[in-house]
This record gives C-alpha cells, sequence and structure tokens, in this order.
C-alpha cells in the first residue's frame, strides 16, 4: 500500500527535463510511439526512485540511471514495470567487473544474481548504445536475466501464461540445441547463447530488440515464441 502511495506522488509530478532529455536522446526512443514514449518515461522514474542504485568506483549521475532504467524498461514495455518487483539494487562499475569469464578478452561486463540484484559495467552499456542494431546490449541481456530468475531459477524460462510452458519449452530447446551444434556461419544468435539455458534466454532477448527483423526471418518459431511473451513486435 505505501509503495502505491509513493509512486502515485511520484507521477503525480512532471518529469524532470534532465531526464526527458537523456531518454530521447537514445537510439530505442525513435522506434517508439507516443503512447509507448509515454509509457516507457513513466517507468523509467519508477525504475530511477524505487530501485537502489550504487557506483562502485565511480560517482552515479542521473544520466547513468535513467539510461540504464531506459533499456530495462524497454523489455517489459507490454509486460508492466512490476516484473522487477524482486529487483532491489543495480550496481554500476566504471568498466570491467572483475577478472571472471565474461567475453572474450575476459571481462566481466554484467551480472544479475539471485538476491535482486543487476551489476553493470557502464563502458559495456554505452558500447550496447553505439551499436544499436548488432544483437549485443549488456543492459537488455541483464535484465532478461531478472526476468527468468522471476520464478525462482535461472532457467531459460520466466513466468508465462497457464499452457504456454509446453510449447515454449519445446522452441527453446529446441533452438538451444541447434544453436550448440551449429557452424559459425549458421548461427542465427551468438554462440554465448549456447552456454546454457539461461544465457540462450537472454541472449535471445538481445536479437529480439536489436535484430527483430533477421531473427524473424531465420527463426520464426523462436521469434514468435518471444514474441509472445513481449508483445511487442507484432504491435
Amino acid at each position: 500500500m505505501f509503495r502505491r502511495i509513493r509512486r502515485a506522488l511520484l507521477l503525480r509530478k512532471p518529469i524532470d527535463s534532465e531526464s526527458s532529455a537523456v531518454v530521447s536522446a537514445l537510439p530505442l526512443w525513435k522506434a517508439l510511439t507516443e503512447s509507448e514514449k509515454t509509457r516507457l518515461l513513466r517507468d523509467v522514474r519508477i525504475l530511477v526512485h524505487e530501485k537502489n542504485w550504487q557506483g562502485v568506483g565511480m560517482a552515479l549521475s542521473m544520466e547513468h540511471k535513467v539510461t540504464i532504467a531506459a533499456y530495462a524498461a524497454r523489455i517489459v514495455l507490454y509486460r508492466g514495470i512490476d516484473e522487477y518487483r524482486d529487483l532491489h539494487s543495480i550496481y554500476v562499475f566504471p568498466s570491467s567487473i572483475s577478472e571472471r569469464n565474461a567475453d572474450s578478452s575476459g571481462r566481466f561486463l554484467g551480472m544479475a544474481n539471485n538476491l535482486g540484484q543487476v551489476l553493470l559495467s557502464w563502458a559495456a552499456v554505452k558500447k550496447g548504445i553505439r551499436k544499436s542494431n548488432d544483437g549485443h546490449c549488456v543492459t537488455t541481456h541483464e535484465f532478461a536475466h531478472v526476468l527468468d530468475a522471476a520464478d525462482g531459477s535461472f532457467d531459460g524460462t520466466p513466468v508465462l501464461n497457464r499452457g504456454a510452458y509446453a510449447p515454449w519449452a519445446r522452441v527453446m530447446s529446441e533452438h538451444f540445441l541447434q544453436l550448440r551444434a551449429a557452424s559459425r556461419k549458421k548461427r542465427v544468435i551468438d554462440e554465448y547463447g549456447a552456454t546454457n539455458e539461461a544465457e540462450f534466454f537472454a541472449v535471445a532477448t538481445e536479437f529480439y530488440f536489436e535484430k527483430p527483423n533477421s531473427l524473424k526471418k531465420r527463426a520464426p518459431e523462436l521469434f514468435l515464441a518471444l514474441d509472445s511473451y513481449y508483445k511487442q513486435k507484432s504491435t
């Protein structure tokens, strides 16, 4: 009840000009309809004010928060911002987070854990924004993990409607195994998705938002499965 009251009071106030300017300058903004823009700005404000944001080794500005919140809000635009109800904190690092596994250079660029936390490299966030249609966006990837974990486990299956689990499992398993067996030239999504089912869902989500036409053409069943969940590309 108190959260609802605080949220209502927050949304009565107009969005500040700095936050609005940051969001409207992002590549994702141009692809949105007017109603989607209104919804995104609303959800960005909620994420910025309701979650705990911490800079680690850097001072965290409103630009950092709003930018990350915008990409997090984008993927739940048609599901609702309360899909992140179990997310408590976002930690932002200036560059790599640790020396443990991540990309080919050994840098750890992001992580979502079962404690309701997301860790992000700001350098990786910016790179994902600059190259907005290459299928790689660390923010999208990590927040997809948050959705995946909503049922209590990182297993590549978020909370679905009743009756949707069997067809989801069939399509996802089929394409996951295809990715594992495919040669480099025949891979529909990035090979990192072959790591396990959780990474497959996160990488497939990146491609759904960044390269939807390619995904729809090359893996129509996978595209439709993701679209049935995110409810965006066929709207």
